[in-house]
């Protein structure tokens, strides 16, 4: 998870890098259908056996598919270190809703950690403040979307290999940005699609990763991990695009991962 965690954190910070130069639909469509093209060697002919959960493989296509959409949109508009401050909400809500589809107990003390990481979300929000831009609803609309991709994640790991999963989650958000592309196409330069490759590699590396995570661990483990990404993110934003987080956006940041953390250990 610590080496999907960083991938992620690049992929995350190329987006708005290269939004200047290609609509962020067009990344998505691109860097997926390259991601496709990176993973099939290691898909084997694995992908010729029928798929064991196919109608969870489909909703994790559809949601992955939309969200991902969302979330490109909000990197090329919000400050990075923001976004990726509110997405760990993502896990955060995940986390006792896959509990209580599995049937387990969530105490008191979970719903306790779980509204503290809510009021973190809160105070990265700050919902109150006059600037607050579409770049930041959406960035809150592809969180939501990201709790159905971890729930889909976690209940896929014990049914389907992990290149299966990881090459429909490519496929199903290459598919979703179709629709939008024809009015969105820009001709990207060669050097704006060397970049695209850059962000597909990180994305499929990253999400395999991701998924041998969730094979190998139990989701209350792995999940918090994923908070490296936002000293990563901060590092590459502040050096290569000039953004620097503001102190309420760590701030709510570390409220949102002491909660998981301890939520994790509960």
């Amino acid at each position: 998870m610590v080496v999907a965690s960083t991938l992620f954190g690049v992929s995350n910070t190329l987006v708005p890098a290269l939004a200047p130069f290609v609509a962020p639909v067009q990344i998505v469509v691109l860097s997926n259908c390259f991601a496709i093209l990176l993973a099939l060697p290691w898909l084997g002919k694995g992908w010729l056996a029928p798929p064991r959960a196919p109608w969870l493989l489909v909703a994790m296509m559809v949601v992955s598919g939309v969200s991902n959409v969302v979330w490109f949109e909000a990197l090329a508009r919000a400050n990075v270190s923001l976004a990726t401050a509110l997405s760990f909400a993502a896990p955060l809500i995940a986390m006792p809703i896959a509990a209580m589809i599995l049937g387990e107990r969530v105490t008191p003390a979970r719903w306790a950690a779980v509204a503290w990481g809510f009021l973190g979300t809160l105070v990265v929000l700050r919902p109150w403040r006059a600037e607050v831009g579409p770049g930041v609803w959406l960035a809150v609309l592809a969180t939501i979307g990201f709790v159905g991709v971890y729930l889909t994640l976690r209940l896929l790991a014990g049914q389907e290999t992990p290149a299966r999963t990881v090459v429909a989650m490519s496929v199903g958000q290459a598919l979703s940005g179709l629709p939008l592309l024809p009015a969105a196409w820009q001709t990207p330069s060669l050097e704006t699609l060397g970049g695209i490759l850059l962000l597909a590699a990180c994305m499929q590396i990253g999400r395999a990763a991701m998924q041998r995570a969730f094979s190998l661990g139990r989701a209350s483990v792995v999940m918090p991990m994923d908070f490296l990404r936002l000293p990563a993110i901060a590092v590459i934003a502040w050096a290569w695009l000039g953004q620097v987080p503001d102190v309420w956006t760590f701030a709510g940041a570390l409220m949102i991962v002491s909660a998981t953390v301890l939520l994790a250990r509960l």
